[in-house]
């Protein structure tokens, strides 16, 4: 999964308040999986999702 689409999921908990455990059940993400990727989006910001070389 790249960074877009790991946004697109994460975006819903961010700015639309989709609480992570509904996402994890409607994404089939884990919960932990997306509790990562929302510190990684505080510390970092948009830059978190940006493709590594």
């Amino acid at each position: 999964m790249n960074g877009d689409e790991r946004w697109r999921i994460l975006r819903l908990h961010v700015e639309d308040q989709v609480p992570l455990a509904v996402l994890a059940r409607d994404t089939g993400v884990a919960l932990r999986t997306l509790q990562r990727w929302h510190q990684l989006y505080r510390d970092r910001g948009g830059a978190a999702f940006d493709s590594r070389p």
